[in-house]
């Protein structure tokens, strides 16, 4: 039984030292308030930042949606356009460009008419 006795003091003052130990560390790890405050203040602003960043992309996934379409659209467009210039011109599609620009065909006889008479 006295070994036991002896023993007890023993933890009890190897608890108390740890006790000291550990506050002794947190005394000489704790940071003053202007560091602390600085961290704040700086994960803040990235905070701040990384949320713009997201606003700006989410702005620029619609642009590049709106892009998409307009792209498609001038796609669509410009296959039209291959699709005239490339089939064969016909005689009668001539005759009517050049009558649109004041040219007849050999059969044809142009009136003009006064319109004071």
């Amino acid at each position: 039984m006295a070994s036991s006795a002896a023993a007890k003091p023993n933890k009890a003052q190897s608890k108390k030292k740890q006790k000291k130990i550990i506050a002794k560390k947190l005394k000489k790890s704790k940071l003053g308030l202007v560091p602390v405050l600085s961290i704040v203040v700086i994960l803040v602003l990235i905070s701040i930042k990384i949320l713009h960043n997201l606003d700006s992309i989410g702005k620029n996934g619609e642009h590049i949606e709106s892009l998409k379409k307009e792209f498609n659209h001038k796609r669509i467009s410009n296959e039209a356009l291959r699709q005239k210039v490339e089939a064969p011109v016909d005689d009668e599609y001539i005759g009517e460009i050049a009558r649109e620009n004041g040219y007849r065909d050999i059969n044809e006889d142009i009136y003009y008419l006064n319109e004071g008479e």
